[in-house]
């Protein structure tokens, strides 16, 4: 998964393992052509992003999140 470096990203994710960041254009094309050559390590990020995901940020999570978020108010 290659995406912009962002708070919300990198608190989800794992930089270098189940996620690629970048800051700007010149390091998302440099990332994007190294993960395009390295099959194996693009499709192991991309399995551990995914199990992430479907384990941790279901429906369900985010209702407890906006419940908590109300109860806060």
């Amino acid at each position: 998964m290659l995406a912009p470096r962002t708070i919300e990203h990198m608190e989800m994710f794992e930089e270098g393992k189940e996620i690629a960041l970048y800051d700007n254009l010149k390091e998302m094309r440099e990332k994007a052509i190294y993960y395009v050559k390295n099959d194996k390590e693009r499709e192991a990020m991309l399995g551990l992003a995914h199990q992430k995901v479907i384990s941790r940020h279901t429906y369900i999570d985010r209702m407890r999140q906006l419940i908590a978020s109300l109860e806060l108010e």
